[in-house]
């Protein structure tokens, strides 16, 4: 054997042992690291999505009232999708999944996507105003009646103006 090869072991046994060091530092040195089983990922939260459905409604209400048409429209798609993504969520109150699939079918944005499609603000606001009745519904059966989304479009969701 030449000279080198000595060297070599040397270093190949260098660098296995600090491998061997990396690979110890990660999991336990009595054996092999077990792969843990990750917790499901949590679904987004159902408060989340209701403020994000209260910034949608106001901004939709206020892109009507400025005839700002493809915005409010926007926002009507996105407020379709956020309700779809509270159907996944999990309700803190038992009757939050019945008092949705009640909201969906009595205040449907078929209305109001037709009314924003016809440009006619008179049909906007009436639609508005249906739909805001059936989100404050929802809230007074789930006790938060304190959240209270206003009827006319182009006001702060949720109202905030002082009460008596």
């Amino acid at each position: 054997m030449g000279r080198e090869t000595p060297r070599r072991l040397a270093s190949l046994l260098l660098a296995l042992g600090l491998a061997g060091l990396g690979l110890g530092s990660l999991g336990s040195c009595h054996g092999p690291v077990a792969e843990k089983a990750e917790a499901p990922a949590a679904g987004p939260r159902y408060g989340t999505l209701m403020a994000e459905v209260g910034r949608r409604f106001e901004r939709l209400g206020r892109a009507a009232i400025a005839h700002r048409w493809e915005l409010a429209g926007f926002e009507l798609g996105e407020l379709d999708e956020a309700f779809e993504d509270l159907r996944a969520a999990r309700p803190p109150h038992d009757v939050l999944p019945e008092a949705l699939r009640s909201f969906e079918k009595s205040y449907a944005s078929a209305p109001l996507r037709s009314a924003l499609a016809a440009r006619d603000i008179a049909a906007v606001t009436s639609a508005y105003a249906t739909m805001a009745a059936g989100c404050n519904g929802c809230h007074l059966a789930t006790a938060h009646g304190f959240i209270e989304v206003p009827t006319q479009p182009g006001a702060e969701v949720p109202r905030m103006d002082p009460v008596p």
